[in-house]
């Protein structure tokens, strides 16, 4: 956003770095991309489509239950999101500990079960992130396509190796190298 030079928040919230602040909360509230930390575990947008191709679970509330190697907090935090959004305060506070709510979040999000839903506004402060279940927000569900993410991984590089591709959407590494050399 800032140029190939810049330094993103090197002088604080500048203008390029407020546009994607703000994209974060409000494009999936619109529905026009799924936030969260997915692609090599950072903040990430993915379009319907690509998310849609990744979503490995039935496209239900419950669908956290079928991940074994969730954390348990991450699972505590799926089931309060079955009855709706909730702010990111609330999941913290649902959670008790700062890093373990971080833990259950990213774990959330690397399976894509969680995406931004917007802002709630405070009447001092910061704005609270809201946060609700992928399923509620995407049609997701029934449509993994890991021949489709993998060619839209290889749109977007000059180069790629199977443990980049494994590495980008943490999939095991024989997935990977079978996806990538059929994308090819």
């Amino acid at each position: 956003m800032a140029g190939p030079d810049a330094e993103p928040f090197a002088e604080g919230m500048g203008e390029p770095e407020s546009l994607v602040w703000d994209w974060k909360d409000e494009l999936p509230r619109a529905g026009l991309v799924w936030y969260g930390r997915f692609l090599y575990k950072r903040g990430s947008f993915l379009s319907p489509r690509l998310l849609a191709a990744l979503y490995a679970g039935d496209g239900e509330p419950t669908d956290h239950e079928a991940y074994d190697d969730l954390p348990a907090d991450a699972h505590r935090v799926a089931e309060a999101l079955i009855t709706g959004p909730l702010t990111t305060a609330a999941l913290r506070e649902l959670v008790g500990d700062r890093g373990r709510y971080d833990r259950a979040m990213a774990s959330l999000q690397r399976h894509l079960l969680v995406t931004s839903a917007g802002v709630r506004q405070h009447r001092s402060g910061w704005p609270a992130g809201v946060v609700t279940l992928t399923c509620r927000a995407f049609d997701v569900g029934g449509g993994l396509d890991h021949r489709y993410a993998a060619g839209r991984f290889l749109d977007t590089m000059i180069e790629a190796t199977p443990a980049q591709l494994a590495r980008a959407y943490g999939w095991p590494a024989a997935t990977a190298r079978d996806h990538l050399t059929v994308a090819r």
